[in-house]
């Protein structure tokens, strides 16, 4: 509908505005002038109140920014290098703007573009239109205006990037203090360096060659000193030099080699001048076999030294390990554990002497059993000083040793009871691992042996084959297993091809297996039925029969004897039978071990239920222990 205006409404005259055509115009003309007409009346009417003008003004200023805020937003949200922004000072304003030049407009705000360019203004009036963003925008110059210098806007990094480098700034500024404040790192190495060597990583020293120009500058984990004729390291580093003349004496302890026999009225020792050995501040253990002939109890001034180091006679520099008033004895100087066992001249000993610097305690073992210990003790401290074994610098002259000493072992760590146990009762150790007969127990006790073969398919790794009469292997020296009543236990895995009777171990004082002269007896076999048996003498046999051996078929066996328990039989782990209490009657000599064969006793030896005669299958993990074993260490044995 389209609706008329009178022109008594605004107080205008009924004539016709200039330019508006006869009534010759049609309707639809006539209609649309007349509004063109009634509105531009409308207009003048208004515009002639006073301010009009500049309220007018000021509203189309507050429009046009109003049209600018969106565009600076999105410009804001773009990449950087796709912003593009325009001042709105270049923009000309329109040709009915420019003619309000006598009232005062408003400052416009000032906003920065990469690239500026506005089209030339038109003669007629026009409205700025809304500029849409786009990757890539550009606008005209104005060819009448100076090109204003464009506004280098920084490189802004994405969000991601920002807060990425704002956490490595962060980390590294509190990296710094600490990295000022770090020490250099302290490596601990055991056993400790030696010769001028220094701890370069964890348990690893690096020689000073100026100091030192041998290979060794660390303490080896182990030194071993035989003494089978000889004086020196079974690892040929700590070499020692005797003093006065020692001498040596077969059998050792273990009745296969030698010992060193060293006379106190002679002043004999041996010393071990160089490489240094640094017992400072470290954890150490040295076991040592002993026979004295002569022990002194009245005199707490003589002692029977068996190991020492001396540095000065001050606290805790002066190393020495020593038999005191008929007892077992680790001194540091004024710092010392003294054992509670009173020893006897005349038998042997196996005595242990450690120190474990983590819990600084001093403990004595005597025959694998512990029979002191002392804590908040020590640490050593001595930097210089010879080994000596036989003397210490400790009360000399008077510190001699009189007696036997044999297989001399260091260890650069304390032992625990176990090991020590081990140590001390263990006699011998065959895996036949290798194709080797090599002992791996503390004596070194090495097999011998004929016409037997090397298998892989063992219980544990390799073992050894009999298949021909007469294959055999053997170990001799067995000094434990010659005492009236001592202890012991044997332990094997058979795995018998024939069943009919045979010997698995053979003890002789002989390496024949026979008389005449000698003492035997077959400990361990099959019966005529195929079943397993062990034996035993006191004036007698002592037998205890158990079941019957599958062929073909790994089967572990284990018997062992002490005065209390006496003769017991495991097969696989599982108590056979037993014999009851009684009194071991040996041979009093260090005797042998023959497995598989029973050698010359065959219709010689006494035999109790086994029948003698050569083992035909395999054998594997042969041990020989001087005590008798635990029924868990038995289960042990039996589940490798």
């Amino acid at each position: 509908m389209v609706q008329q205006f009178s022109h008594e409404q605004f107080g205008q005259s009924n004539s016709a505005p200039s330019g508006i055509a006869d009534s010759t115009i049609s309707t639809k003309q006539l209609t649309t002038r007349q509004i063109s007409v009634d509105v531009n009346s409308i207009r003048n009417v208004a515009n002639r109140r006073p301010g009009h003008q500049q309220q007018q003004q000021q509203r189309r200023l507050l429009h046009q920014r109003r049209r600018q805020l969106p565009l600076q937003r999105q410009q804001q949200q773009l990449p950087p290098q796709h912003r593009q922004l325009a001042p709105p000072q270049q923009r000309q304003l329109a040709p009915q703007q420019q003619q309000l030049a006598p009232q005062q407009q408003l400052p416009q705000r000032q906003v920065p573009q990469r690239q500026l360019q506005q089209q030339q203004p038109q003669p007629q009036q026009q409205v700025p239109q809304r500029q849409v963003p786009q990757r890539q925008l550009q606008q005209q110059q104005p060819q009448q205006q100076q090109q204003l210098p464009q506004r280098q806007v920084p490189q802004r990094q994405p969000p991601r990037q920002q807060k990425q480098q704002r956490r490595q700034q962060q980390q590294q500024r509190r990296r710094q203090p600490h990295q000022q404040q770090q020490q250099p790192h302290v490596f601990i190495c055991s056993p400790a360096c030696m010769n001028g060597g220094n701890c370069t990583a964890t348990n690893a020293c690096t020689c000073n060659t100026a100091m030192w120009g041998g290979p060794i500058c660390q303490t080896p984990n182990r030194i071993f000193w035989s003494f089978d004729n000889t004086l020196q390291d079974l690892y040929n580093n700590f070499n020692g030099v005797g003093n006065n003349g020692p001498t040596y004496s077969s059998p050792g302890y273990n009745g296969a080699g030698a010992c060193i026999l060293l006379t106190q009225s002679s002043s004999q020792s041996v010393t071990i001048a160089s490489p240094f050995l640094n017992f400072a501040g470290t954890s150490f253990t040295l076991e040592v076999w002993i026979y004295a002939n002569t022990l002194y109890n009245s005199n707490p001034y003589t002692d029977n030294a068996v190991f020492g180091q001396f540095d000065q006679n001050v606290l805790d520099k002066s190393l020495h390990i020593i038999i005191r008033n008929q007892r077992i004895y680790l001194g540091f100087f004024s710092d010392d554990v003294v054992g509670t066992q009173l020893l006897s001249a005349g038998q042997w000993y196996h005595m242990a002497y450690i120190y474990d610097y983590s819990v600084r305690t001093q403990y004595v073992y005597v025959n694998g059993y512990l029979d002191a210990s002392r804590t908040s003790a020590g640490p050593y401290q001595g930097t210089t000083g010879s080994l000596t074994i036989g003397t210490n610098g400790v009360n000399t002259p008077n510190n001699f040793f009189d007696g036997y000493l044999d297989s001399i072992a260091y260890f650069g760590s304390a032992r625990n009871a176990s090991q020590v146990l081990d140590d001390a009762t263990l006699v011998s150790d065959l895996t036949f691992d290798g194709n080797s007969l090599v002992d791996r127990g503390p004596l070194l006790i090495n097999g011998t042996g004929t016409s037997y073969s090397y298998t892989t398919s063992g219980r544990v790794n390799g073992a050894v084959t009999l298949s021909v009469n007469p294959s055999y292997v053997q170990i001799t020296g067995l000094r434990r297993l010659g005492l009236n009543a001592w202890p012991y236990s044997v332990a094997i895995w058979i795995k018998p091809t024939s069943v009919a009777g045979g010997t698995i171990m053979h003890l002789s004082s002989l390496t024949n297996g026979a008389q005449p002269n000698g003492w035997c007896l077959p400990i361990m076999g099959l019966t005529s039925a195929g079943r397993i048996a062990i034996n035993s003498w006191n004036g007698g046999n002592m037998p205890v029969t158990g079941s019957s051996v599958p062929l073909n078929t790994w089967t572990h066996v284990v018997g062992t004897y002490s005065s209390i328990n006496g003769l017991r039989l495991y097969v696989n782990g599982v108590l056979s039978g037993s014999s009851g209490a009684y009194s071991f009657a040996a041979g009093g000599v260090p005797m042998t071990i023959t497995l598989g064969s029973s050698l010359l006793g065959l219709g010689v030896c006494n035999t109790g239920t086994i029948q003698m005669g050569q083992f035909y299958g395999s054998l594997d993990e042969f041990r020989v222990y001087a005590r008798e074993l635990t029924v868990a260490e038995v289960v042990g044995l039996a589940n490798p």
